[in-house]
């Protein structure tokens, strides 16, 4: 994941199949904010919930895809790392644009 990417094509594989995982984990949130034992939650125990399960799933599928070796793991971990700002400046332009 990287800025130099161009704009969103949604004719392009990777953005189209990135595109699909967004709304998946978005109709994930969507569906847990119907689950009486998350709405009970405070919103800071949701965010913590949501970090928290959200970082352990994605980290999980990564591991899944690689050879498990210690330094796969952690070329992965400092990877997923990389990927953070990149993705706040993408969220931030779709909230912006009323996207999400």
């Amino acid at each position: 994941m990287d800025q130099s990417r161009a704009p969103f094509d949604p004719t392009d594989p990777f953005d189209s199949q990135c595109e699909r995982l967004r709304r998946e984990v978005i109709q994930l949130i969507i569906d847990s904010e119907k689950v009486t034992v998350y709405r009970e939650m405070s919103p800071q125990r949701q965010l913590e919930c949501l970090v928290c399960g959200l970082m352990t799933g994605l980290i999980g599928a990564a591991f899944a895809s690689i050879s498990q070796t210690v330094d796969a793991r952690d070329s992965v971990i400092e990877y997923i790392a990389s990927c953070i700002p990149v993705a706040r400046q993408l969220a931030d332009a779709m909230h912006e644009a009323r996207m999400i």
